[in-house]
């Protein structure tokens, strides 16, 4: 991680995505807190999607016309929706600086979101970035049912990374569905 006196330094769109190549990603302790620190984590989640394992009630799910999985239309709403306080955290490690980054690769390329939307409503999304082949996830937007969360990981390097053969996730946001979809972890 940084410290209190770098934390400062510029961090521009081509260092984030260096950074990415490097294994590392920007966080901030708050959505108040005006510095971003480098996290450099120890284990990483992978999905190899030629080993994604569709379970029988997300095969349910994705056949039925209940959800609409949308890529790209509103990188606003999905990442307001990421910073809002979810069980288990009360805060958001999303600041300004994280929205305006993640907005410059968005607008160039490199950032995605996923939606899923129930009606009209948005019920569920992330946003990622996706680099050579890889698409990281970084932040999942609280879904209205836990068969939503399943849909967005699926749909995510497939729908907004044409290409990509793998998914990640630091480790500390492992999915819940882990176990059933091969998900593993792997060190540095």
């Amino acid at each position: 991680m940084a410290n209190r006196q770098s934390s400062q330094v510029e961090i521009t769109p081509e260092v984030l995505l260096k950074a990415y190549a490097c294994g590392i990603f920007p966080m901030a302790e708050s959505a108040e807190d005006p510095a971003l620190y480098w996290i450099e984590p120890e284990r990483r989640g992978i999905l190899p999607l030629e080993r994604f394992h569709v379970p029988a009630r997300l095969a349910r799910t994705l056949r039925g016309d209940r959800f609409r999985v949308v890529c790209d239309r509103d990188f606003d709403a999905v990442i307001d929706g990421c910073a809002e306080p979810q069980a288990g955290r009360a805060r958001t490690w999303i600041n300004i600086r994280i929205r305006r980054l993640y907005r410059a690769l968005f607008e160039h390329g490199h950032c995605h979101t996923v939606e899923v939307y129930d009606g009209d409503v948005l019920v569920g999304g992330l946003y990622g970035v996706s680099l050579a082949g890889a698409f990281f996830g970084e932040a999942v937007l609280s879904c209205s049912t836990p068969s939503s969360s399943p849909i967005i990981w699926r749909c995510s390097a497939r729908s907004s990374c044409p290409g990509a053969s793998i998914t990640g996730c630091s480790s500390g946001r492992w999915p819940a569905m882990a176990a059933s979809t091969h998900w593993r972890r792997i060190s540095r």
